[in-house]
């Protein structure tokens, strides 16, 4: 009767009663008067609305061309439910623990408000109680309502007289507005069961692997029990569970009081043990469908980026753990099951030898649309995770997946063979290729520079020299020579290839300014397979750069359509400059080191291979005109070789695998051509300079802006001191400026002319043969008398001069009037 008429007359006229009771001790020490505390009540808020509660959200991917469900994400584990699809044990369990007059008050319990003040005089102190379901769903209410508010929650969650009135006032604003079935809905779908689990449908799925429909009387009282100290009495622990059973069997027997159960129904359940059937939930992508944990996680951590959700960063995470969304994301959920088969059947999770990593993540070309994310260890984001679990995304930067990325070795190549080319040069110009020490300092950095220190790069499997000297470009780069690199670098500006890399989206995956220094060309910064993935989408998409996107489109709660992730495309590089880049790259995957990963069928793909610190790191990066893929293998931590375990070629077996299917599902066309302009460069081709002085030599190229190095003597059919050959050989496209090194004739390879003038021809040849020339000589036949048919008239050169040893001798021989058969003269 009090707590119906505590409604009618107002809150603040018996409140004021009530909180003197509540406060009795402490009015005595302090001198709170009542009125004080009408005063008080009056102040506070009158209402609270029930409203939405924190849900799930629903991550899709598709599979065979359909939207498939893929992870359940939540902020808190819950999923509301209406009135009946609770079982009546919840509903009666929760009256008979928690409130049993609660179909009686108004929402504040007037006699256990008088039991509490009696406590209150007992202790001397202000001590908890007195609150009834309405009350506590006031209190979770506010809980809900603090989300990521420290301050709020600690407001909301305070055991102080404040906190305790305002609950009264809000109850019975509460008990106004709704019906008793729809606080006691709310108050069982806003419950805290400990866990981070909230509901009593997320409850009875976590605990019994059951629906909130279909539990017992045992484990209705069970789960009720929680509520009283959740971290205490839920089931995660068998510490809790003889606490959980005291409770329990308390309830029980309230229930038993209440008429709720009859005697055998009681009697079965008081005998019921405590028997937990623990589910994971799918919170944080563990449970995730199709191998996609990390592309999960992924979509979660790039909310923050997307305007659906809300205007700031901070209200589209508020907005997207509030929950209730159904997102349609980029993936494509059986590609990304074939990528998974393909990492799990070459890297190993539990690899003990070395932390042995690995992953593989593909993009669509044109749109940016991330389709697959996947690696070895399994997606774990619990405080203790296995050694073969992990939360850190190998694919993405830190911001995204806590991954500082990897050294791509040569694959970096690319980003210095782009700005090579948009500087003049070309692919078919020759750059040296030996092994050289470097000073540091005297390479160009207009950004960073200098630098100092020697760098002495080496080739793979190199231990002493070079196996090269001057190579072309393009052959620089199909067999990834790390010393011809080397000189292509030091042509250039470290700044200019530093921002070549920029303009294909390349950034260190923690968020630092990418490295310049010499060193860097040959891949010494720390990329995400993602990033390199999307620098290689843009220049099969001819140099037009897309942001990478992962959601297409985002419905909420109420079915409302939300937008998605639009692509973002920007023409960043030249298409003549980036097509001819591709055109190499085509040529590393069918002719040169890329030639493992290449699934060998008619659609052409382009891709470039990289090696860190003695297969420390192995990379490999691909691209049809459809769909770029990343494949990195390597030391999660640590420098230990992939030798070791047999792991080096692990990145050609996956990327085949995944192109291949790729190619299949995606197909692929043919790639646009590359510029003939740009091919060529504007390089300068090497003179013949042959035969040629050393004076005459040097001012030729000094005429073409070459620079002249003496290479010395060797042997040589030229006259002693003419010019032999060079180095570049003549047609050779070279740079402007680059050296040209010329080797002369040491006359060694020249012999004295014989006298066969009046010797037959026959009698020629063998003393031409005798003197050690090798090749026949040439024959000019000229009118003469018969009697002197076939006699040698002149020699050219002249007898006694000297020739080459292979130069063929140009003999003048007497034929006939009538002509006279050369086979006749022997």
């Amino acid at each position: 009767m009090l707590s119906a008429v505590a409604g009618l007359l107002g809150f603040s006229a018996i409140g004021g009663v009530l909180v003197a009771a509540l406060v009795a001790p402490m009015i005595a020490v302090t001198g709170v008067s009542t009125s004080s505390a009408v005063q008080l009540i009056d102040d506070l808020p009158e209402a609270l609305e029930i409203g939405q509660l924190p849900g799930r959200n629903t991550i899709y991917g598709k599979s065979n061309g359909q939207d498939v469900p893929v992870a359940t994400v939540f902020s808190e584990n819950r999923e509301a439910l209406p009135w009946d699809q609770i079982s009546d044990n919840l509903k009666n369990a929760a009256i008979a623990g928690e409130d049993r007059r609660f179909y009686e008050h108004g929402g504040v319990d007037i006699q256990s408000v008088i039991r509490t003040a009696i406590g209150n005089l007992g202790s001397g102190d202000i001590e908890g109680g007195a609150s009834t379901i309405t009350m506590q769903t006031v209190r979770n209410l506010k809980i809900v309502a603090a989300g990521n508010d420290e301050e709020a929650y600690r407001e909301a969650t305070k055991q102080t007289l404040g906190r305790k009135v305002e609950e009264m006032k809000l109850a019975i604003g509460l008990e106004k507005t709704y019906s008793k079935d729809d606080i006691l809905l709310a108050y069982l779908n806003v419950a805290n069961f400990g866990s981070a689990t909230y509901g009593v449908q997320a409850a009875a799925q976590k605990y019994f692997s059951v629906n909130a429909s279909d539990v017992t009387p045992a484990q209705a009282a069970s789960l009720i029990a929680m509520v009283q100290e959740p971290s205490a009495l839920n089931l995660t622990s068998e510490e809790n569970y003889e606490a959980n059973k005291q409770r329990r069997d308390v309830i029980l027997g309230f229930m038993k009081v209440e008429g709720y159960l009859d005697q055998a129904q009681y009697d079965e359940a008081i005998a019921t043990p405590i028997a937990p059937v623990l589910s994971r939930p799918q919170n944080s992508c563990m449970g995730a469908q199709f191998d996609a944990g990390f592309f999960c996680d992924y979509v979660t951590k790039a909310v923050k980026d997307m305007p659906m959700f809300g205007e700031t960063p901070e209200e589209r995470v508020a907005n997207f753990n509030a929950g209730g969304y159904d997102i349609y994301t980029s993936l494509d959920a059986d590609m990304n099951v074939v990528a998974q088969q393909a990492v799990d059947a070459n890297v190993p999770n539990d690899e003990t030898r070395l932390q042995l990593g690995g992953a593989t993540v593909s993009i669509e070309v044109g749109t940016g649309r991330v389709l697959t994310m996947v690696q070895n260890k399994d997606y774990d984001n619990t405080a203790n995770a296995p050694f073969t679990g992990t939360s850190v995304n190998y694919s993405a930067d830190f911001a995204y997946g806590n991954s500082g990325g990897f050294q791509t070795g040569s694959t970096y190549k690319v980003f210095t063979l782009l700005n090579w080319l948009q500087t003049g040069h070309g692919l078919n110009e020759t750059i040296d290729a030996r092994n050289k020490k470097w000073d540091s300092a005297d390479f160009t950095d207009s950004c960073m520079g200098p630098w100092y220190g020697p760098w002495e790069p080496k080739n793979s499997g190199e231990d002493g020299g070079s196996r090269y000297s001057n190579v072309s470009v393009m052959q620089a780069t199909t067999q990834s020579i790390n010393t011809a690199y080397a000189s292509m670098t030091y042509e250039l500006d470290l700044c200019g290839i530093r921002k070549a890399a920029e303009s294909l989206g390349v950034h260190r995956a923690d968020g630092g300014q990418l490295e310049s220094n010499p060193a860097a060309t040959l891949g010494t910064n720390n990329i995400s397979p993602m990033t390199m993935a999307n620098a290689f989408a843009t220049l099969a998409n001819q140099g037009t750069y897309c942001d990478p996107i992962v959601v297409d489109r985002v419905v909420d709660s109420t079915g409302q359509e939300l937008g998605g992730q639009q692509p973002t495309c920007r023409q960043t590089v030249d298409p003549a400059v980036a097509n001819t880049v591709v055109y190499a790259l085509e040529r590393v995957m069918s002719g040169g080191t890329g030639v493992a990963s290449n699934p060998s069928g008619s659609t052409p793909i382009m891709g470039k291979t990289g090696t860190a610190d003695s297969y420390a790191q192995t990379w490999i990066v691909t691209s049809t005109t459809r769909v770029a893929t990343a494949v990195w293998v390597g030391n999660i931590v640590g420098d230990t070789s992939l030798k070791r375990v047999s792991a080096q070629n692990d990145r050609h077996r996956i990327m085949r695998a995944v192109m291949t299917e790729f190619i299949n599902r995606y197909g692929g066309d043919a790639f646009a051509d590359p510029s003939d302009a740009v091919i060529d460069g504007d390089g300068v081709a090497v003179p013949n300079i042959a035969g040629l002085t050393a004076r005459e030599a040097r001012s030729r190229l000094s005429g073409d802006n070459l620079r002249f190095v003496d290479g010395g003597t060797v042997p040589s059919e030229q006259p002693e001191g003419a010019v032999h050959s060079t180095d570049p050989a003549p047609g050779t496209l070279v740079d402007e400026r680059s050296q040209v090194t010329v080797y002369f004739s040491d006359g060694s390879g020249r012999i004295e002319v014989p006298d066969v003038e009046g010797a037959t021809l026959s009698e020629a040849r063998t003393a031409i043969s005798g003197a050690g020339f090798t090749a026949a000589p040439e024959i000019e036949w000229v009118e003469g008398e018969a009697d002197i048919a076939c006699v040698v008239d002149t020699v050219d050169p002249d007898e006694g001069d000297d020739a080459g040893r292979s130069e063929p001798l140009r003999l003048e021989v007497y034929g006939t009037a009538e002509g006279t058969d050369p086979g006749t003269c022997g």
